[in-house]
């Protein structure tokens, strides 16, 4: 399991190194490993998932803005876990939080999973570059109110652009 997964984040982490380090990357899935449970996952595989976040400046979307904490159900079994996730570029991470949706009916055993991005904070963090706080070697996103008057209109042409060209293509 170990050899399949450190060849599966090879291939994830070279496909990556093509990216601009101004793009913002987000995937999720099924990990089929609950990362959030210390008793749940070997140190091994937590470890392979947190160098590669970090090799890539990537942060597990576990923000939460609904009480469920779960997105795998075996009632029978009386088993619950985390295993979908999302993953977002370092720099956006407090742009997003994930909702786990219990809908009824639901014939699977995992809940819909929704990843919820604000793109205003996305713009600030790409846009206003970070302020490193005096005291924390960790660096904070500034965040301004957008001004339309004064926004850079090449950027916003091309996020948009890149945003609605599926739409474009149709």
């Amino acid at each position: 399991r170990r050899c399949e997964l450190e060849r599966v984040l090879a291939e994830i982490g070279a496909f990556l190194q093509g990216m601009s380090n101004d793009d913002v990357i987000r995937f999720g899935g099924d990990l089929n490993v609950d990362l959030t449970n210390v008793n749940n996952c070997s140190n091994d595989i937590r470890e392979l998932f947190q160098n590669f976040f970090h090799e890539h400046n990537l942060k597990l979307c576990n923000r939460k803005s609904v009480g469920i904490d779960y997105s795998f159900a075996n009632e029978a079994s009386n088993h619950y876990s985390l295993i979908d996730y999302f993953v977002i570029s370092e720099s956006c991470h407090s742009a997003a939080c994930v909702e786990i949706i219990d809908i009824e009916p639901n014939c699977s055993d995992h809940l819909p999973v929704q990843l919820v991005v604000s793109s205003t904070k996305i713009y600030s963090s790409m846009y206003n570059r970070s302020a490193t706080d005096a005291t924390s070697k960790e660096q904070t996103p500034v965040v301004k109110q957008l001004r339309w008057d004064r926004g850079d209109l090449v950027a916003y042409y091309t996020h948009t652009f890149q945003s609605l060209r599926s739409v474009l293509d149709e």
